[in-house]
């Protein structure tokens, strides 16, 4: 398969000539090819407690199929010794290229350097989130599968309020005007993506300076059949109130295999429920074998 981005993102491979590039700062190592990639995109000073650290702990505990997994972004040093079968890529917020910060617009950024660095390598990749948290085991099928809500989108009156909102709006009227369905797949959870579709709506939309929702946009765009897109394995934390009946069902429900939170949902309770549900997996895991 051919590398879909060379025009216009610098090979990873020339990096001793690139170090003055916003792009790309420090060599990075190429693994053999596993399966499927798995990319993060990550940035840490907008992160919180210690979510990636569970999110990458729970990943490892109960995926089920071969993967290699790669962290793009500003992170801490520490995590590579902690998590040496991560491959930790460096790579500059969007924010210090252009002077400003729009959240989808930097993970964009992330995902094309991580399509520019393995998409010659790799047919596809999952996009898997650092507060989202597998607390049961699953297979490839589970991520294949896309998850979508029955809602409406948001309003266009609600639109200015934050830039999530705003690019929930934007990304509805865009498919409207060109005439797309207008599903909300926005589900907080590991999303699979093939690279030969990501450059069609790369190009078509602009998506290296303008910021969407990428689920939305993606699915919408190639009309994915509804009928196959499942729920049932997640549920989300979106504040502190929800947090202990969810997480009960949990333990309820054995169809649920992700947690995630959004900003507000997240805590240092939720923090040592999530280590639990990993631990109990651990522990089971360790029997078996």
């Amino acid at each position: 398969m051919q590398s879909l981005w060379k025009e216009e993102v610098a090979s990873p491979m020339k990096q001793e000539d690139k170090r003055a590039d916003h792009y790309w700062s420090t060599p990075i190592s190429l693994p053999r090819i596993m399966e499927t990639l798995v990319i993060m995109p990550y940035r840490q000073d907008k992160a919180q407690g210690n979510e990636i650290k569970l999110s990458l702990e729970g990943w490892k505990n109960n995926c089920k199929f071969d993967y290699h997994f790669a962290v793009i972004g500003e992170f801490n040093e520490d995590l590579k010794e902690e998590f040496p079968w991560v491959d930790f890529i460096y790579c500059k917020t969007k924010e210090e290229v252009e002077d400003q910060y729009n959240p989808h617009l930097d993970i964009q950024h992330k995902m094309e350097v991580g399509m520019e660095m393995f998409g010659d390598r790799y047919d596809g990749f999952i996009e898997m989130l650092d507060d989202a948290y597998a607390v049961r085991p699953f297979n490839l099928e589970d991520i294949q599968c896309v998850h979508y809500h029955k809602l409406p989108f948001i309003d266009e009156k609600f639109a200015p309020k934050s830039f999530w909102v705003y690019d929930k709006w934007k990304t509805r009227k865009l498919l409207n005007d060109n005439g797309f369905p207008q599903i909300d797949y926005t589900a907080h959870i590991p999303v699979y993506y093939e690279f030969k579709k990501l450059k069609e709506i790369w190009d078509r939309f602009n998506m290296r300076n303008e910021s969407y929702v990428l689920e939305d946009l993606y699915f919408n765009y190639f009309k994915h059949d509804e009928e196959k897109a499942d729920t049932d394995i997640l549920i989300g934390i979106w504040n502190k109130r929800s947090r202990e009946e969810n997480i009960k069902q949990v333990y309820d429900n054995h169809n649920i295999k992700f947690v995630c939170n959004g900003f507000l949902g997240h805590s240092k309770e939720l923090e040592n429920d999530i280590t639990k549900l990993i631990e109990i997996k651990k522990i089971e895991k360790n029997e078996i074998h």
